[in-house]
């Protein structure tokens, strides 16, 4: 994962420009049609624009998006005219996923308060795919980020515990709607 996030940066790194469209498997990016000679595309890392390439380690970076010239000028005005290169790196990308899992729990938001946004001894359950996250490990991160808020029907906290192994780590259980499929 961390090789083709470096790949993907360092095709931006030398003006390359496509369409990049997220695969359903996880933080994949696929690039597609040939980039243009001499693009200068805007970056956009958490919010603040820049024309200058960041120096970003992939491990830093939760979530990728390029935009395509039509749409970067839809949001950015001019200084997009060669697209947009959006970036949400780790720190702003996992306190917006606590942010919004906070909403549906104020357990879970006084645990955050009481740890300082620490997350790392936390294990996410997803009802979805019964898969265990942990909020230390950047591609579960990932994969939290990525939850819509519209997804989620409930989340479930429940405090670290102590028994004769020691400490159990505290537990959130997200229960995702499920799609019905017409």
């Amino acid at each position: 994962m961390k090789k083709l996030v470096l790949i993907l940066l360092v095709f931006v790194s030398v003006g390359a420009f496509a369409q990049v469209r997220k695969d359903t498997i996880g933080s994949v990016f696929i690039i597609r049609d040939a980039p243009p000679a001499k693009s200068n595309p805007l970056y956009v890392v958490d919010g603040e624009t820049s024309s200058a390439r960041p120096k970003l380690k992939p491990k830093e970076i939760i979530y990728i998006e390029v935009l395509n010239a039509l749409e970067a000028i839809k949001f950015y005005g001019k200084k997009a005219n060669d697209g947009a290169i959006l970036i949400i790196t780790k720190e702003l990308g996992t306190e917006l996923y606590q942010n919004k899992f906070s909403r549906f729990s104020d357990e879970y938001r006084l645990y955050l308060v009481s740890h300082k946004g620490d997350d790392s001894r936390l294990v996410y359950f997803l009802s979805s795919d019964g898969s265990a996250l942990t909020g230390d490990k950047i591609d579960d991160q990932r994969k939290l980020f990525e939850i819509k808020a519209a997804d989620i029907e409930s989340i479930n906290f429940a405090k670290e515990s102590e028994n004769a192994t020691g400490i159990k780590p505290a537990i959130v259980r997200i229960n995702i709607k499920l799609k019905t499929k017409i």
